[in-house]
C-alpha cells in the first residue's frame, strides 16, 4: 500500500481478505501501516472448528458459500488467526 509505515489508527475489512491469495502477505501490509497499539478488525467467511468435511451436508453449504461470493476457498479460522499472529498481531476472538 502505498503509506508510510505507523499512519493509521485503525483499519478494518469486511469479507475482503477472504479473496487474497496469500493472506499472510496482506495483513502484514495491514499491520505494517497501522500504529503501534491500533486495532485491526476483520469480518470474513471462514469455517470453524464445527466443521466437519466428512459431512455432505457441510461441504455443500460451504462449496454454496464459496461459489457464491466467488472465493478460492474458505480458510479455518485457525489458519487465519495464525497468519495474523506471524506478522505481529495480538489476537482478540470475538464471535457475534
Amino acid at each position: 500500500m502505498p503509506f508510510d509505515d505507523n499512519t493509521f489508527d485503525g483499519a478494518y475489512s469486511i469479507e475482503a481478505t477472504c479473496h487474497a491469495p496469500k493472506l499472510e502477505e496482506v495483513y502484514a501490509e495491514i499491520y505494517r501501516v497501522l500504529k503501534p497499539g491500533s486495532l485491526y478488525v476483520s469480518y470474513e467467511w471462514v469455517t470453524t472448528d464445527k466443521f466437519n468435511a466428512e459431512d455432505e451436508e457441510h461441504v455443500e453449504v460451504i462449496q454454496g458459500i464459496e461459489r457464491g461470493d466467488a472465493l478460492p476457498g474458505l480458510r479455518a479460522y485457525s489458519d487465519i488467526a495464525e497468519a495474523a499472529k506471524k506478522v505481529g498481531f495480538k489476537l482478540s476472538r470475538r464471535r457475534i
